[in-house]
């Protein structure tokens, strides 16, 4: 299934802040997220992953 990656600076107070944001792409025809996803799939709903839940991977860079 697709999924988001997201990156973070993280100041030294502790602050967490998103700056960069992207999608991964899972490459399934079944994921209806995926560039592989059949276009005017019929039954997608019933068959195809319809979420983009899971992973998330969080980066942080620390700032001072």
């Amino acid at each position: 299934m697709c999924y988001r990656e997201l990156q973070c600076i993280e100041y030294s107070c502790g602050h967490k802040e998103p700056f960069t944001e992207s999608k991964v792409d899972c490459n399934s025809s079944r994921c209806r997220y995926s560039a592989q996803h059949v276009r005017g799939c019929l039954a997608c709903s019933s068959t195809c992953s319809q979420m983009s839940v899971g992973q998330c991977s969080i980066q942080f860079e620390e700032l001072n």
